[in-house]
Formats: structure tokens, sequence, C-alpha cells
């Protein structure tokens, strides 16, 4: 059995009792392991950048990881930050294309010789290079990929922008964890909290989730109102309206879901060119991204009548989603009673809002 206690005297703390007294503080991924990535926030907007250099060849920029070789079961993880202190960002170097496109890996590796025998001491960032016409090459032991870099057959430069960012991300022990995809992390403890990357922030219940000790939770339950979800705003004069004929004057458009309820809301201003017409103003929905002019072929989900001598006017109705898909929901507005013209008016701005209210 070994005790390992961090921060004793000098000569009593070994370079392992170090490692393993850090891994109180970060994410784990099992016993004596770290889980191994890059730390979010660190190297500016994209950790590890890569820069061209040359045809064949780029630097890579700063950031820090957290490495865990795993050469022995007591080894523990290392930090390690990439910074253009003591001679400059490293730089890669790659060979010129084939006769067939292949993929080459930028990875990061920390090598020490006391555990993995490996006859070096150090952390580097190096290249892998594939096969031609084959798949993504493995990373040697002690090293995770950074970087997927394409290479063209028979290409004599790289284009840089084309690389894909690979890594996990890393955080502290407790943070919230960027997790590629559902199954990850791979050993979750109870009570974590994982960010899904694969789900985005507008598409409830979002991204954020925690783990109850036998399965991952969304922590807005799907039940929960969601709140204004899309909405738009006009300040111009609107179109004069001298019939029954709807005019469509504001418009947005969402995805719906049967098992929801939603409320729609439209807010305005109407005028008129004669005193005592009256304007209708209706909501609609039809389905797609478009919406005649005139809301032909659109359900009318609610209507009122008022005077549009410029009265304010409030309207709002709530529905359950009638699809699932797609939808272009409306506020129109036609003269109800009268003579002359109605128009939506630009004393003030107009809006058209959607709200998520639950299931």
């Amino acid at each position: 059995m070994a005790i390992r206690v961090g921060w004793l005297p000098t000569g009593t703390q070994s370079a392992e009792d170090t490692r393993q007294a850090f891994l109180t503080m970060i994410t784990q991924a099992g016993v004596n392991a770290a889980r191994i990535g890059v730390v979010p926030g660190t190297g500016g907007a994209q950790p590890f950048a890569l820069t061209s250099t040359g045809s064949l060849s780029c630097s890579v920029g700063a950031g820090q990881a957290i490495v865990n070789p795993a050469a022995s079961a007591s080894q523990g993880p290392y930090p390690v930050t990439v910074d253009a202190t003591g001679g400059g960002l490293p730089t890669v170097s790659f060979a010129a294309g084939g006769s067939l496109a292949r993929t080459d890996v930028i990875y990061l590796q920390v090598q020490d010789n006391a555990e993995d025998v490996s006859g070096f001491t150090r952390g580097q960032v190096a290249v892998v290079q594939g096969a031609n016409g084959g798949g993504v090459p493995s990373v040697p032991s002690g090293a995770f990929a950074l970087w997927q870099v394409p290479v063209p057959a028979s290409a004599s430069s790289i284009n840089f922008a084309t690389a894909s960012f690979v890594p996990a991300g890393t955080v502290a022990l407790g943070g919230v964890v960027p997790a590629a995809n559902s199954t990850s992390p791979g050993s979750p403890y109870k009570g974590q909290v994982r960010s899904r990357l694969d789900l985005g922030f507008t598409a409830q219940p979002g991204p954020l989730e925690a783990y109850d000790g036998s399965a991952w939770q969304p922590i807005v339950p799907a039940s929960y109102p969601r709140g204004r979800i899309a909405s738009t705003t006009v300040t111009a004069i609107g179109n004069q309206a001298t019939t029954s004929t709807p005019n469509v004057d504001l418009s947005i458009t969402v995805t719906l879901s049967t098992s929801r309820r939603y409320r729609l809301w439209c807010s305005g201003v109407m005028t008129d060119s004669v005193g005592g017409d009256q304007a209708g103003i209706g909501l609609y929905y039809i389905a797609g991204s478009t919406i005649p002019s005139n809301a032909s072929g659109a359900t009318q989900l609610a209507n009122m009548k008022q005077f549009a001598d410029t009265t304010p006017y409030n309207f709002s109705w709530e529905f359950v989603g009638p699809g699932n898909g797609t939808f272009t929901l409306a506020m129109a507005y036609w003269l109800a009673s009268g003579s002359g013209f109605v128009e939506t008016s630009n004393n003030g701005p107009r809006q058209l809002w959607l709200e998520d209210v639950g299931i």
C-alpha cells in the first residue's frame, strides 16, 4: 500500500508523489489517471493554433493540456504548457503528398525515461504521417492527437486551414467537462456536469447534463418552459390594407414540436386614413420557411378587431405545435370596416415573438 502526500519537505516527495497529488485537483478517468485533453480557453480562442511557416510546415500555438502517459499504474498525469518563451513556438514539418491523399496527425507527447524507459525526459509536439489512401494514424504512447491535417495527393503545399482540432477538453475537478458526444467522459462520477459539444445552446434542453450515478440527465428538464425562442422587430411603416385580404406584416421561421406548447405574441401601433376605420389582426402558421404575402394556405390561430386610430395593440395566443419541423409564424392585418385603409405605424417598433411555454 502507498500513501502519497503532496508538498512534503524536500527529499521525501518523489515526482510520482507530486503527480498523484495533482490528481486531486483535476477531472479523473479512473484510478491514478486523469482525463487527458486540452484546458479550455488557454492559448486564446483556439488553443494550439496552427500558423503556416512554409509550404509544408507550421507552428503550433500556445495552449495548456493534461497528458496521462500511463506507462505504469502509478505514473500519474503531467500538466503541459506550450508557449513562445525560451526559443519560440514549436514548429512541425510534413512530407509532400504521395500518390494518394493521406491524413497526418500533430500530437502532444510527454516522455519520462524514469517511467517509460524511452531515453528521453521531455515534452514535445510532433507529427505522425498517415498512409497514402489510408485512415487516421495512431499516435505514439504518452501522446494524444491535437490536429488531423489533410495532405492532398501530390501536394507540394498544405492548407492548414483545413486541419481539424480533435482533442477532448479537460478541466479542474468539479468543473464542467466539454464532452464531444453522449459517451464522454468515459468514467463519470455522481454529480459530474458536462457540456455536450454536439448539442446546440438553442436546442433545448440544451447541452448541460449532470450524472446521477447511473445515467446523464439534462440540467433543464425537457418539460420546462424555454422562454422566447424567436423574434423579429420592424420600425418602418407597413403596407396599406384596403380590403379584407390579409396583409402579412411580420413573420418568423422556427422549428416546432407536437410535444410542446407555444405562445405567439405581436405588438405595435395601427393607424388609418379615415377616422373610425377598424383593423383586423390575425396570427398564422404555415409549414415551411415562407408564407405568402396574403397568408394564402396558412392556418389562422386567432384574430382580433380594433379601431386603427393610432391605437396600440398587444395580442397573443397559446397553441400546441401543429407538427414536427419547420414552420413560419406570422402576424397579418386587414381592413375590417371602413372606407379607407389601415396600416401599421412607425410610431414605435412593432414585434412578433414566440415563446416556448413547456409541455
